[in-house]
């Protein structure tokens, strides 16, 4: 060791008096611009602004960039490459998330802060993400596990946070896409415009799309064996979307707002291949909703800078929405039997279900020290919902069908 800090010492005197030579003349000088990588700033994972670095959650943030390059049918597209996230349902619109396999309720999704989870989904679908369109999103942030202590018993899985895009600058600004895709002979289009005029600003958008049923190639899928190309039933679908959103500053750092947008669709169900393709005799199974329609009215007030003793920023937030949809549940099958081979029963079965949704939230966040940020308010909401069931049993093979 003593041998080596001489022979350091002495390179040390010969390579310094070569690196400190001015760069030849026809070499551009050292640009004096220096460019700096800075975090996404994260809000869902602790309900106050932080740096992803800094959090003590493990958290993913898809920005406007990777909303952009991948395209995605809905957000839940955009899971399918991030760690410790999965996607289940089949097709263009029914695609839902699934964080470390908790799915359904046990994941709480969030538009702008605001819950669209209802008590009256089922625990295993949870509410879908295609309610948003994705043309209008600026980001989503991802906690990856629990985080009932902020937001409830509904986030024991997780939470999803889709944070829509507000203007910034004055002046308009708009996009117009068009989008065609061969599996599903999808044809989809969208228009969007952002603006900001004094203290006023505007947001408006719409989406139209048209997607058949997908076409599986032929293979193995887990126990399935497929010989040929074979159509995946009930996993295409039609529908639309719009949104308006009014902003206006009251002051400098005061905000209000109102919000409007619907959803509609036809034909959205959960695929299935006919047995017929892969394993004859098997039950038939078809799960459809027909028809679903959904809006939902927004208003809230922001306040920042407040500077009182008891809030540095103050946000409250109310909304209404109403969720409709209808549900049909189809199950055939046969009884085997050798000289009747036509026996069986067929099940019919319909749902329908209106969700009506009122809540409201209140948060404030106070620095009380330097390095202490309180966050603390209210959240609450109520469902409303009313339902009929209808179910049709009908028996074959045994002289004239039986109904009941």
């Amino acid at each position: 060791m003593r041998t080596a800090l001489p022979f350091a010492a002495v390179l040390f005197c010969l390579v310094a008096p070569l690196s400190a030579q001015a760069p030849p003349a026809d070499q551009d000088p050292p640009s004096d611009t220096t460019v700096y990588a800075i975090d996404p700033l994260l809000v869902t994972a602790t309900r106050g602004p932080r740096l992803v670095s800094e959090t003590p959650r493990p958290v993913s943030v898809l920005g406007r960039v990777e909303v952009r390059e991948q395209s995605p049918n809905t957000v839940s597209d955009l899971f399918r490459r991030l760690p410790g996230l999965d996607v289940t349902g089949v097709g263009v619109n029914q695609a839902r998330p699934a964080i470390r396999g908790q799915r359904g309720q046990r994941i709480l999704l969030l538009q702008d802060g605001m819950r669209m989870n209802n008590s009256r989904r089922q625990q295993d679908f949870g509410e879908l993400p295609a309610l948003v369109d994705v043309s209008g999103v600026d980001r989503v942030e991802i906690v990856r596990g629990p985080a009932s202590v902020l937001y409830g018993s509904d986030a024991i899985g997780g939470v999803i946070n889709i944070i829509t895009r507000e203007p910034e600058a004055d002046g308009f600004q708009g996009l117009v896409s068009a989008r065609y895709g061969q599996v599903e002979n999808q044809g989809k289009g969208a228009a969007r415009i952002f603006g900001r005029q004094g203290r006023l600003t505007v947001q408006a958008g719409g989406t139209w799309r048209s997607a058949d049923s997908y076409e599986a190639p032929s293979g193995s899928f887990g126990s399935i064996e497929l010989d040929e190309d074979v159509t995946v039933l009930n996993s295409g679908v039609s529908d639309r979307s719009g949104d308006l959103r009014l902003g206006w500053d009251l002051a400098e750092n005061v905000h209000a707002f109102g919000k409007f947008e619907y959803y509609t669709a036809e034909d959205a169900g959960f695929g299935s291949v006919a047995p017929a393709d892969f394993a004859p005799g098997e039950a038939e199974i078809n799960l459809l909703y027909p028809d679903q329609r959904f809006a939902k009215f927004t208003a809230g007030f922001r306040a920042d800078e407040m500077g009182t003793a008891l809030a540095d920023r103050l946000e409250i937030v109310g909304y209404g929405q109403d969720n409709q949809r209808t549900f049909v549940n189809n199950l055939a099958f046969s009884f085997g039997i050798p000289n009747a081979p036509e026996a069986g029963l067929r099940i019919e079965g319909e749902n329908f279900t209106d969700i009506r949704t009122y809540g409201f939230r209140a948060e404030a966040r106070k620095l009380a020290a330097s390095n202490l940020l309180l966050t603390y308010g209210v959240d609450l909401f109520r469902d409303r919902a009313e339902g009929t069931d209808f179910e049709t049993q009908t028996t074959v093979g045994f002289g004239p069908p039986m109904v009941e």
